[in-house]
């Protein structure tokens, strides 16, 4: 998610740089545990991703957008709405992991429980803030 915004957060690349190492192709299977630099930079990050200079209040009558993605493990979206400036901001991300009978789902089927699950899931937050 974080690359996917990186656009929103100044110095993107210098912050994330701790955790780049960890994209390497000749990484072991099985991770070691994280360093302090690299637990820092994923809670820099992620401050930065949930702050109000980047996440936007919903607003009526603007047009939502919903991103989705699903790999092997998790679920995710996010869920962006134009501005009046014409730009796009992000107004919420969620994320769930996959139960295990989801884990044996296709590829295909893990992108379209995606997308029911964040059709489904902001319908009724919607539905439950209104009332």
């Amino acid at each position: 998610m974080c690359n996917v915004y990186r656009r929103f957060i100044k110095g993107h690349a210098h912050i994330a740089k701790p955790l780049t190492k960890l994209t390497s192709k000749i990484l072991p299977h099985v991770l070691p545990p994280l360093d302090a630099t690299q637990l820092a930079a994923i809670q820099d990050l992620e401050e930065r991703l949930t702050s109000t200079t980047i996440l936007a209040l919903p607003r009526r009558g603007g047009l939502f957008i919903l991103d989705t993605e699903a790999c092997a493990v998790q679920v995710g979206w996010t869920l962006l709405q134009k501005q009046r400036d014409k730009s796009i901001h992000p107004v919420g991300y969620y994320s769930r992991g996959f139960i295990q009978a989801e884990k044996t789902y296709s590829k295909t089927d893990r992108e379209c429980l995606a997308v029911v699950w964040a059709c489904f899931l902001s319908a009724h937050t919607s539905r439950h803030k209104s009332s």
